[in-house]
């Protein structure tokens, strides 16, 4: 286990890396301290003999199957190239927890680096999550920047022998706090950073605390420096009022991409699809018809049912890949709700810009043309995202 004292197992978790100064940083987060309140019996998964989860770490217990369950407060991390695996503290923390690792009620605290980029604001990598934060004695996760300090090659040098050294600054997304105001309201009952560009464009999510139509839903924010804002219908119609969507990573042409609700049904689980959104200044918009949001089922409809495209329903995506549902035989129609008479399954596929006029799929079977697109007909592979490479936006 990479990790810290007093930790003996752990998980790490990295997520990806960027290269700057001349060596690579791994991103991700390790284990930094036991779970708090680890000799509740409430802990022990149920059919184990053990009365609490102590005996798994003092001494360190891999045998038993009930401690495959024991939990650690993990922290934002990063590894510096050079330091060497061999060593049992080469990861790196780059924050603290701001309210402590332990709350009321046997909850720990838990934080990670999800993505990162070279921003044309400060050069040096910023990176992006979540880290928790203590709201009357519960812990609720907020969407955090880390941005590095100001003599950050300095900083860097000095971290690969000095694990004290923080290299980065905390600091929260402005305009999705958990509560409204100091004393009012939980809105939410999370918010977290899922990437980030060099235009130094982030974007996450927020999970709704109350119910709107009919579901406690998972929003969309995009954030811009000072500028926070959820998308909603006056944005997209992909976006109405009371949809459950992700937001999986955005690339340097500021094309944003996830899944999202394709129906408003309240009685039932709603089908999600992937999508794209172009925001603000985005480079290929009149490409898209002027439209910023978009299915990507849309976007790969050749309007031909015997054609390979129409083997796939695109389920999400997470830069220029994506889960597709595969039909072998191919869908009914081309239609959005189209039936596969055959096995279907969920694949991965990688997303190529095509060109053509963008074909609507619609419910009633019927095929309608929205003339003037020029980026149409995306095989699927689908769609490429100029520069979208998630993992390698600083080489």
């Amino acid at each position: 286990m990479v990790g810290w004292q007093p930790c003996k197992i752990g998980q790490t978790n990295a997520f990806g890396a960027i290269y700057t100064l001349n060596i690579a940083i791994v991103f991700g987060s390790s284990s930094v301290a036991s779970m708090a309140d680890s000799g509740s019996r409430d802990k022990v998964p149920e059919g184990s003999n053990l009365l609490n989860l102590n005996s798994c770490i003092s001494p360190i217990n891999y045998s038993e199957r009930a401690c495959q369950y024991y939990q650690f407060a993990n922290q934002a991390s990063v590894w510096l190239q050079g330091l060497g695996g061999s060593q049992p503290n080469n990861a790196r923390i780059i924050a603290n927890f701001p309210t402590g690792t332990t709350a009321n009620g046997g909850k720990t605290a838990q934080a990670t680096v999800r993505a990162a980029a070279l921003t044309s604001r400060f050069g040096d990598p910023v990176m992006v999550d979540f880290n928790t934060y203590n709201y009357g004695s519960v812990f609720y996760a907020r969407a955090v920047k880390f941005i590095p300090v100001s003599d950050f090659i300095t900083c860097i040098s000095d971290l690969k022998t000095d694990a004290s050294q923080r290299c980065w600054t905390m600091a929260l997304i402005p305009g999705i706090e958990i509560r409204q105001g100091q004393v009012g309201d939980i809105i939410y009952s999370y918010t977290e950073a899922n990437d980030i560009n060099q235009n130094g464009i982030v974007v996450g999510v927020v999970k709704n605390r109350r119910k709107f139509n009919g579901t406690y839903a998972e929003n969309v924010f995009i954030n811009e420096g000072s500028s926070t804002s959820i998308l909603g219908v006056s944005n997209s119609p992909l976006f109405f009022n009371g949809y459950a969507a992700t937001a999986s990573a955005i690339n340097n042409a500021n094309e944003l991409v996830g899944k999202v609700d394709i129906e408003t049904a309240r009685d039932r689980a709603r089908p999600q699809r992937g999508y794209i959104y172009l925001y603000g200044s985005a480079a290929n918009l009149s490409s898209f018809n002027n439209t910023r949001g978009w299915l990507l089922d849309d976007l790969t409809n050749d309007n031909n049912t015997s054609s390979y495209n129409n083997k796939f329903r695109v389920a999400e995506a997470f830069d220029i890949a994506a889960s597709a549902f595969f039909c072998a035989t191919g869908y009914s129609s081309s239609a959005k709700n189209a039936l596969c008479n055959d096995h279907k399954e969920l694949v991965a596929v990688k997303l190529t810009r095509g060109f053509g006029n963008i074909i609507l799929r619609i419910d009633d079977m019927l095929n309608i043309n929205r003339s003037g697109g020029c980026v149409g007909v995306m095989g699927l592979g689908l769609l490429m995202f100029s520069a979208f490479l998630r993992r390698r936006k600083g080489f």
